[in-house]
């Protein structure tokens, strides 16, 4: 039952940090609803459901039917792998879980970020 838990913290956790990436990129709201990149149209509710829309939508927006791209699945699909894999390693009640998944989101993001963006600067010559 706590694997099960983990694992839905994950693919939410995936779905958020994919939001992120968009929204920081493109100057938006981390709060506001969620759309597609290119119609920018609403995103239903009943296709916000991580890993499991995108495979019912086949990769593509309901709407406009542009495809979403391969991002957004892997990283629904890393980010629940590797916090049940910290959970296996720590168990559920253990203050290294917490501060593990809190890294693994924040490298995700980055890692995904830079992927994208190539806007991740680091060492002396920062510009």
């Amino acid at each position: 039952m706590e694997i099960l838990f983990i694992l839905v913290i994950g693919l939410v956790m995936g779905s958020f940090i994919n939001a992120a990436v968009y929204r920081l990129a493109n100057h938006l709201s981390l709060w506001q609803r969620s759309m597609c990149s290119h119609c920018k149209q609403k995103i239903l509710n009943r296709d916000l459901i991580p890993v499991l829309s995108f495979i019912l939508l086949r990769g593509k927006c309901r709407f406009c039917k542009e495809f979403i791209g391969w991002q957004y699945l892997l990283v629904e699909i890393l980010t629940p792998v590797l916090f049940v894999l910290a959970y296996l390693n720590y168990g559920m009640i253990h203050m290294s879980l917490v501060s593990d998944l809190l890294y693994i989101s924040i490298l995700i993001f980055i890692l995904v970020f830079d992927f994208k963006y190539s806007e991740i600067r680091c060492g002396p010559n920062l510009k």
